[in-house]
């Protein structure tokens, strides 16, 4: 069984990253006074050419790659992985409101022909211009469990535990880190749950955000799988479990593996 205290000698994978992507100054009119107007403008364009090239290169690691411990994006920020080995599946890019570019990773587990648990991660490509748009997670009173310990858009933390419906009805976002999921399963006759429990984590700081969702298979546990998948009607919905002793007991088993994981998530970078 996957859930289980993270190894703490797991390998580290192999970091993909633009040199330097990080690191140009920040230039400022008056910084520099140049006696000739070409050698300002061909200083100017290098500069702008290497900040280009380090962009375009600056690629996630590739798909169908298997991980332990930690995968990296490609900014080099890390993101804690549970115990186990962990395939790479689907990544997508997409800008948010504020034209940040924004990437995301979803990576699965399984064990004889069954998904154990899926993992989707995202986190900031471009630095913030006015802070992160601060997640549902945070602002949600129908979950199991809802801990916030910071909340503004500059310094925020915070962790829950909630339902899910995998029962393949997405578009837009979740469409993207989705669609490419299924494909992965049903291409290799792997059998997918119809709802799995979110173990959720967010932090934030003004130059970057990381996002976890760390997805279980109740089934794995002999659960059998809902009768209706439909989110509000879920056996696993907040109001339908309270009278469940071994639901609970599973949730609770969950809580303490989310609160195993904190420290190393917190620590992440």
């Amino acid at each position: 069984m996957l859930i289980a205290s993270p190894a703490p000698d797991a390998k580290q994978c192999a970091v993909h990253t633009c040199p330097g992507r990080w690191t140009f100054p920040d230039l400022k009119a008056g910084d520099i006074v140049f006696k000739s107007l070409s050698v300002t403008l061909l200083l100017s364009l290098g500069l702008l050419a290497g900040l280009a090239a380090c962009q375009t290169t600056a690629t996630p690691p590739p798909l169908n790659e298997e991980y332990v411990g930690e995968f990296r994006f490609s900014n080099g920020q890390a993101l804690p992985l549970p115990e186990g080995t962990w395939t790479s599946v689907a990544r997508a890019h997409r800008r948010n409101n504020h034209n940040n570019l924004l990437e995301t990773v979803t990576l699965v587990a399984t064990d004889s022909g069954q998904v154990t648990g899926l993992v989707i991660g995202r986190t900031n490509i471009d630095a913030a211009r006015s802070g992160w748009i601060i997640p549902k997670l945070c602002q949600r009173s129908d979950t199991h469990l809802a801990e916030v310990v910071s909340y503004n858009t500059r310094d925020s933390f915070c962790w829950g535990i909630v339902h899910s419906d995998h029962s393949k009805n997405f578009s837009g976002y979740w469409g993207e880190v989705l669609r490419p999921y299924f494909d992965y399963v049903d291409g290799r006759g792997i059998a997918a749950p119809k709802a799995m429990i979110d173990v959720e984590m967010y932090k934030a700081k003004p130059s970057r955000f990381l996002s976890a969702r760390y997805y279980w298979n109740p089934e794995v546990e002999g659960f059998p799988a809902p009768a209706v998948a439909a989110w509000q009607n879920s056996d696993w919905n907040v109001s339908n479990v309270a009278g469940d002793a071994e639901k609970l007991a599973y949730l609770e088993r969950l809580e303490a593996w989310g609160r195993s994981m904190i420290p190393r998530f917190k620590a992440a970078q």
